[in-house]
């Protein structure tokens, strides 16, 4: 288990290098199939062992429950604020000229309720990821074939999207670790797009800031027919 953690934040803190060594490894091993001569192949694999010895691949059950574990001490320090929060407004310590205990009742309630959604999200913590990783491979996948990189690029994909979950790692920074995980989580899925499946600098841009334009296209057309619709009526 601690190597697994000591992967899991070497990937976070070291996405571009990472994400370069998978892609070193799959073209040494390519080149390796291709090449006949026995000397040369063993070069080829000593300088593989070499590369694969600088990283260890993790799964996607292992990526899942590294960031599952960081999404739940995510919930333990919102639990905590609750806490001590709850029990400075009741020591008095803060809002001490507030009389209304509906007004404190209330803001209990809300507390629980937030507390539940929070509660909600973390059992269904592996769904959200898997739609996650759904929509990116879907994404990615288009824009592999747009730029005709079909060849064996599924695996390639999967790699991209399921490291990119190393993000859960700033869950760990307390209040603004949610902004961090999901801008993070952007440059993880760059990177991988880059080093590991070889596109460009503005192919890979390309394929990030596309499902910015899918959302304003989705809105555009909504808003259209909205539009035609009202003027149909008159």
């Amino acid at each position: 288990m601690q190597q697994l953690l000591k992967n899991y934040l070497y990937f976070a803190v070291h996405p571009f290098r990472q994400s370069e060594v998978f892609g070193e490894v799959r073209a040494l091993e390519l080149e390796k199939r291709r090449t006949m001569s026995l000397s040369l192949v063993g070069s080829r694999d000593d300088e593989t062992s070499k590369l694969k010895k600088s990283f260890a691949p993790m799964s996607f059950y292992e990526l899942l429950s590294c960031s599952w574990l960081l999404a739940v001490i995510k919930t333990m320090y919102f639990v905590l604020s609750l806490m001590i929060g709850h029990y400075l407004i009741r020591s008095g310590t803060f809002l001490k000229g507030i009389k209304n205990l509906d007004f404190l009742r209330a803001g209990e309630q809300n507390q629980e309720t937030v507390l539940f959604i929070l509660l909600l999200q973390l059992v269904f913590f592996p769904l959200g990821v898997w739609i996650y990783i759904k929509f990116w491979k879907t994404i990615i996948i288009f824009f592999t074939k747009l730029f005709d990189k079909d060849e064996g690029i599924e695996s390639i994909v999967d790699e991209v999207v399921e490291h990119s979950l190393c993000s859960h790692v700033f869950l760990l920074i307390p209040v603004f670790g949610d902004l961090a995980r999901h801008f993070s989580s952007v440059i993880y899925l760059y990177a991988g797009c880059k080093n590991n499946l070889g596109l460009s600098s503005i192919q890979s841009l390309a394929v990030i800031i596309s499902p910015i334009f899918l959302l304003l296209s989705f809105f555009t057309s909504v808003i259209l027919s909205f539009l035609i619709i009202v003027m149909s009526l008159f």
